[in-house]
């Protein structure tokens, strides 16, 4: 079981860096508010469930949360798993050269 927890509104107002995290850093889950779980050991499979895809991410099997108005996990927030917390980072993408 991931919990989810998403960073306070109020916390990303006043720093609106305070997402980018490295390795190592201390996180302070004051800043942040538990939303939900899902129920996967998986890491990705965690961010996936709890994406607003075709609804409430609350309806997606093997997900719950706390009320049906959470919005989707985004950079900056974090998954926590067996005590250690990881934050969703940037996706990078690469332009591709089409032949």
């Amino acid at each position: 079981m991931i919990q989810v927890w998403h960073m306070r509104k109020e916390v990303r107002d006043a720093n609106p860096m305070s997402w980018l995290k490295a390795p190592g850093d201390v996180v302070d889950l004051e800043e942040y508010e538990f939303v939900g779980v899902a129920d996967t050991e998986d890491l990705d499979r965690a961010y996936y469930l709890s994406q607003n895809l075709e609804g409430a991410w609350g309806f997606n099997v093997g997900a719950w949360s706390k009320d049906l108005e959470v919005r989707s996990t985004s950079i900056g927030d974090v998954l926590v798993r067996v005590g250690i917390v990881y934050v969703v980072g940037v996706v990078l993408l690469h332009r591709l050269i089409q032949f």
